[in-house]
């Protein structure tokens, strides 16, 4: 009787005994899984306050930077003085870019006249010039009077969409060739400093193109009239290697053109254009991004592991793609978009005069920016979406640039010696006539170490 009070003793104890232990073992179980959940959760919530921590820092961290770097984080600052219409150039050019567009013949003229440098022996051609010339000349006139003022501001709109170009870059460089040819045909009838002139007054037109224009695009026009104005220099100079008063004063043309340029004011659109763009994800993510589309500028979705994926959702460092990212992801891609151009503004202003060290500081940039944003590149969208040309590639063409000024400078001075003195300077001679030349540029021009020639060389007629 004792034996069958003890529950073991009968099957249906045991089974009852099992069940609690099944209980009791599930019961633990839910409660685990329940504290590892919450444990999860938990440090998962955590980190989506640090990260949301992080982003409002690194946001703020960032403008302050920009701020303090003098580069514009509205519209109204982006092109800081106003100029007043008085003193704006801008309206001189406008008549004449709506000449030209009033005369779409005037296109086909141009292209055969240019033809004329090509073949200068073509009557055909010679006449093409000609006409081209006749007809244009009003609007010659008009840019002898735009570049007398002190300003040239287009008001342009400034919009974040990066892509879109202003339609007077292209007019310019219009007005350029028509300056070259102008020239080519004075130097060609026997008027070289009238040719000069039209070199110098292409060159004030430069300038005013880059004046009030923040961009690099203008920069880069800017630099390619400098180029058209280059290879005509060097042709009436070679014309004339005896003449000291054509040389002084392509010499004297030679000063108009700036040696190097403010990149610091030509990166202000593009920092601009970072703010804005982040603005217009915030408030129209869809919008924005089929904008970007259409222009070609969108970036696709970075193709990153899922488990990846899953886990910067879950912690809300980012997203794969623009539309769906949060306003903190958002503060994250423009701080590090405006990060970048701190950086690169800093580089610009350690050493402005010096284009090769500069472009070396830039690619090293580049370099660990391309390396962090392979890591994460949903926080380097805006970054890498803005920045179309990168610093480097802009600043070969500013060294090209500043290498060809000092060539102009070293032959009109190399001659200029000769005529005076008779002889031809030696190459370190030369260089005492070159003040302020920077070695990589020396370098570039003159290879070869530099020596006193022993024996002085007589004028030759052939440069």
């Amino acid at each position: 009787m004792q034996l069958n009070a003890n529950p073991l003793n009968s099957v249906g104890g045991i089974q009852r005994v099992v069940c609690a232990w099944k209980r009791l073992f599930a019961s633990k179980i839910i409660v685990f899984v329940v504290v590892a959940c919450g444990v999860i959760f938990g440090l998962i919530f955590s980190i989506q306050r640090r990260e949301i921590a992080r982003a409002h820092r690194l946001y703020a961290q960032a403008r302050a930077e920009i701020q303090r770097d003098g580069l514009p984080l509205t519209v109204d600052s982006l092109v800081p003085f106003k100029v007043p219409d008085s003193q704006n150039a801008a309206r001189f050019y406008l008549k004449v870019f709506a000449d030209y567009r009033a005369n779409p013949n005037w296109g086909g003229l141009e292209a055969a006249a240019l033809d004329f440098p090509n073949k200068p022996h073509s009557a055909l051609a010679h006449q093409a010039a000609l006409d081209y010339m006749r007809a244009t000349e009003p609007e010659v006139k008009l840019i002898e009077k735009a570049v007398t003022f002190p300003y040239c501001d287009f008001h342009y709109e400034w919009k974040w969409v990066v892509a879109a170009s202003k339609p007077f870059y292209a007019r310019f460089r219009q007005l350029a060739r028509l300056l070259y040819l102008d020239a080519y045909l004075l130097d060609n009838e026997g008027q070289p400093i009238q040719a000069l002139d039209r070199l110098e007054l292409a060159a004030k037109m430069a300038k005013q193109v880059v004046a009030e224009d923040p961009s690099e695009n203008a920069l880069l026009v800017s630099c390619a009239i400098y180029g058209i104005i280059h290879k005509e220099w060097l042709r009436i100079v070679q014309h004339h290697p005896n003449d000291p008063v054509v040389l002084q004063h392509a010499l004297e043309v030679n000063h108009v053109i700036p040696r190097t340029f403010d990149l610091c004011w030509s990166i202000r659109e593009e920092v601009y254009t970072a703010v804005a763009l982040g603005n217009e994800l915030r408030r129209h993510p869809k919008e924005a991004v089929e904008l970007m589309q259409q222009e070609g500028i969108a970036k696709s979705p970075a193709k990153i592991p899922w488990w990846k994926q899953l886990w910067e959702r879950l912690i809300g460092r980012g997203a794969p793609i623009a539309e769906e990212m949060t306003p903190e992801q958002l503060d994250v891609v423009e701080a590090r978009a405006l990060d970048y151009f701190h950086k690169v503004f800093g580089i610009l202003k350690r050493s402005p005069q010096d284009m090769l060290q500069t472009k070396r500081a830039l690619q090293q940039l580049d370099n660990e920016t391309d390396t962090r944003a392979k890591a994460a590149p949903s926080q380097y969208l805006i970054q890498q979406i803005v920045t179309l040309s990168p610093f480097t590639y802009i600043t070969d063409h500013l060294f090209t640039h500043e290498i060809r000024w000092w060539a102009r400078e070293s032959l009109a001075q190399k001659w200029l010696y000769r005529c005076k003195y008779g002889v031809t300077p030696s190459d370190t001679k030369l260089l005492s006539l070159l003040k302020g030349m920077p070695p990589e540029v020396r370098d570039a021009l003159f290879p070869a170490p530099t020596h006193l020639d022993a024996r002085p060389k007589a004028i030759s007629n052939t440069p």
